[in-house]
């Protein structure tokens, strides 16, 4: 709060990965980056060397998967400081599956789901834009479009599309107990400022937070399937902590 009242502005930007291990190979997300955080500074009202930009290439330990962990559990804190989240989704091809990407492709992504509930879950849909052109659009336009975006553990995982050949953990499997706090917390002010929140996610939680997922991994010529717990009986529990 001190750094906002000497006239900062934080922008959380979010984006979807057009490569297995390189974020932006041939740079398509820069230049749509720079745009956005150009156009956050117009719409705030600031110079732009008065943006503060968190993004997640930059922001999160790539190589250190304990210090990844731990940024993981933040995203809520940097999402809950920031006065704009801008998902960035330009048209492009992505390096390795020559897929198409863009804002569908974005809105399927597992990673980024957990950024927009993380916003979501502190903010509500207010400051939750996407970037477009040189400007900027709601992200959220209608319950449908939230409830979709919400879904992180439906969404879609280059873990789980490699077959999980290195015997790893899910993605899955380590966003649980960052999402599980959030739950916790809407909860937990449901009777406060965020009882919209917990009114739209109750009828669904079973569907976005699921007990058990099938974990398929690949081993040679072949493939195994098994279930694994995700959520258990965690939300209820914490729900009775609450």
């Amino acid at each position: 709060s001190g750094a906002m009242d000497l006239g900062f502005v934080f922008c959380f930007l979010s984006h979807q990965w057009l490569g297995w291990g390189e974020a932006d190979p041939h740079g398509k997300h820069m230049d749509a980056m720079r745009r956005a955080v150009q156009a956050v500074a117009r719409d705030a009202g600031v110079p732009l060397a008065s943006v503060r930009v968190w993004c997640d290439v930059v922001s999160i330990p790539q190589k250190n998967r304990s210090e990844q962990r731990l940024a993981i559990a933040s995203l809520p804190t940097f999402a809950s400081c920031s006065n704009y989240f801008v998902a960035v989704a330009p048209d492009a091809t992505h390096a390795d599956t020559r897929c198409a990407c863009g804002e569908a492709s974005y809105r399927s992504r597992t990673w980024c789901r957990a950024e927009m509930l993380s916003c979501w879950s502190r903010n509500g849909v207010a400051n939750m834009y996407l970037a477009h052109g040189d400007g900027l659009q709601p992200l959220m336009t209608d319950d449908q479009s939230l409830a979709s975006s919400l879904d992180v553990f439906g969404g879609e995982l280059t873990c789980c599309r490699l077959g999980h050949a290195d015997g790893g953990i899910c993605d899955r499997e380590s966003l649980m107990l960052p999402v599980l706090g959030l739950v916790s917390e809407i909860y937990r002010k449901r009777n406060e400022d965020r009882a919209d929140a917990w009114e739209f996610l109750e009828p669904i939680l079973d569907d976005l937070f699921p007990r058990t997922f099938e974990f398929v991994q690949e081993e040679g010529d072949g493939e195994t399937r098994t279930h694994r717990v995700l959520f258990g009986d965690l939300v209820e529990a914490a729900m009775y902590a609450v």
